[in-house]
């Protein structure tokens, strides 16, 4: 469970809406700019960073943000 509270600044939750095909309830997480919305490049980067085996800061906030972890959940 992420505390999405502490996700301040560079990070925001952002609810799926299922009648656009999103899944009931759950929360993506995405890099914004100074007015809020989303950062495209941000988010590339981010996306880009997966499997090179160093750790990008907006997944450290995200990690700094875990309250409980939940086993058995994807």
């Amino acid at each position: 469970m992420i505390d999405l509270g502490q996700l301040v600044g560079a990070l925001r939750g952002v609810p799926d809406d299922p009648r656009l095909g999103g899944i009931e309830a759950h929360v993506s997480i995405v890099p914004v700019d100074g007015s809020g919305s989303v950062d495209y490049l941000s988010l590339q980067d981010w996306a880009a960073s997966r499997g090179t085996g160093s750790i990008h800061p907006l997944t450290q906030m995200v990690r700094d943000a875990i309250v409980q972890e939940v086993r058995g959940k994807q």
